[in-house]
């Protein structure tokens, strides 16, 4: 695997499901009885890694931090999970984008990689809802709207850096069937947030 080069920048949209009903205790640095079960997709929109441009290109990640309940152990030990990436990625993209995925986005948090495999994915945002569709799981989220029924509620000071404009949703459902597990939810947390990574 080739190793990331200093330098390089990617910024995009991500999308985060969760097993909470409220707002993901992690982003506030909480601790969470038993560990939870995520759904995570990262839209790079635009950036260079080892000056390969990989704009228009995503990469999900299934994971579990049940064996995790503190936060602290979380960020020090990561989770685990699957990594799902377009195959729309060209070969040479491919390259830099097996790097990325593990090393950091997502692979941030998911240091026990079972699976890493490139799918079909179908993506269709429509207004302020996303329907995202690959061959193990989907799942659907619209903004959630405050009081004055137009402006979506934010969360803010949370511990995330890397995530700007985090915006509440609600996820109407999510689902994954995939590497001998079985998750299926409705009406639970999620957000909708800018991101940027370099390094």
């Amino acid at each position: 695997m080739v190793q990331l080069q200093e330098g390089w920048k990617v910024e995009g949209v991500f999308n985060d499901a969760c097993a909470s009903e409220g707002v993901c205790p992690y982003y506030l640095g909480r601790d969470v009885q038993n560990g939870c079960r995520y759904f995570w997709v990262f839209r790079i929109r635009n950036g260079k890694v080892n000056g390969i441009d990989l704009g228009n290109t995503t990469i999900m990640y299934i994971g579990d931090t049940a064996s995790h309940s503190s936060f602290q152990d979380l960020i020090q030990q990561g989770s685990e999970g699957e990594i799902y990436i377009s195959d729309k990625a060209t070969s040479e993209q491919r390259e830099v984008l097996n790097a990325l995925a593990v090393q950091s986005l997502g692979g941030m948090l998911m240091r026990n990689v079972s699976r890493t495999e490139y799918v079909k994915m179908d993506i269709h945002e429509e207004g302020r809802s996303i329907h995202i569709k690959m061959p193990y799981g989907e799942m659907k989220q619209s903004l959630t709207t405050g009081g004055d029924g137009k402006t979506p509620v934010r969360v803010e000071n949370h511990m995330l850096p890397m995530l700007t404009d985090v915006k509440a949703c609600h996820t109407h459902f999510w689902r994954y069937q995939g590497n001998g597990r079985q998750l299926d939810y409705c009406d639970r947390s999620g957000v909708w947030a800018d991101f940027t990574f370099q390094g």
